[in-house]
């Protein structure tokens, strides 16, 4: 009985270590896909500032553009509404004649039964 005991409990040992493991080697893995080695946080977010209120920042060696906050989310919600009513309006009126459907097959199925 602590023969077998034992053996259980290396087995889970050895499943949960190989298991840290691969993740690891994963992790390691995806980092070197991305072409980006280093562990510092400061190595992959540089910011310098260029002049008042305008910044350069470039995260893991690629330069991202400062843009205008108020422009882009008055632009955002102009596309967002009109575009988010269209879906709205497309997907309702589409599970609408679904559920009318198969409402009325249904009541056509049972109506002979009464």
């Amino acid at each position: 009985m602590l023969k077998y005991l034992l053996f259980i409990c290396m087995m889970i040992v050895l499943f949960l270590g190989g298991a840290l493991f691969g993740i690891n080697q994963a992790s390691e893995g995806v980092i070197q896909t991305r072409g980006y080695t280093t562990d510092h946080l400061k190595e992959a977010l540089s910011v310098e500032q260029t002049g008042q209120d305008k910044y350069d920042v470039t995260v893991m060696g690629i330069p991202v553009e400062q843009q205008n906050v108020e422009t882009k989310i008055n632009l955002y919600q102009d596309h967002a509404a009109h575009s988010s009513v269209q879906l709205a309006e497309l997907l309702g009126g589409g599970v609408s004649r679904i559920y009318d459907v198969v409402i009325t097959a249904a009541a056509n199925i049972v109506e002979p039964l009464f």
